[in-house]
């Protein structure tokens, strides 16, 4: 992958990190291998489940595969299609949508 990229990633986290500090909740990037590093994180912070977003493509396919095999089996994993998610807001007794499905 060209520098580059690896620049527009890190940029990206770098806001996701203060989005989730404004919001009050905590932020961890880990390096290395998810397969190696996600599961102990998993474990050792008593983390309830595991959220990630749906790939189609063949690699990140594996990814997955690798890390839902190292996970405690009492630890739910699942995916999600972030394009078909839409975001709601709810006041009152009435919901509001705000957010749009790509799809």
């Amino acid at each position: 992958m060209p520098q580059s990229d690896y620049r527009f990633i890190l940029k990206g986290l770098e806001e996701v990190e203060k989005e989730c500090k404004d919001l009050d909740i905590s932020f961890h990037l880990l390096l290395g291998h998810a397969k190696d590093v996600l599961p102990p994180f998993v474990k050792e912070n008593k983390i309830g489940g595991v959220v990630t977003d749906f790939s189609p493509l063949r690699v990140p396919a594996e990814w997955v595969s690798d890390v839902t095999k190292a996970l405690p089996k009492d630890v739910p994993f699942c995916q999600v299609d972030a394009h078909n998610l839409g975001i709601w807001h709810q006041k009152g007794d009435a919901r509001k949508r705000t957010g749009t499905e790509h799809r």
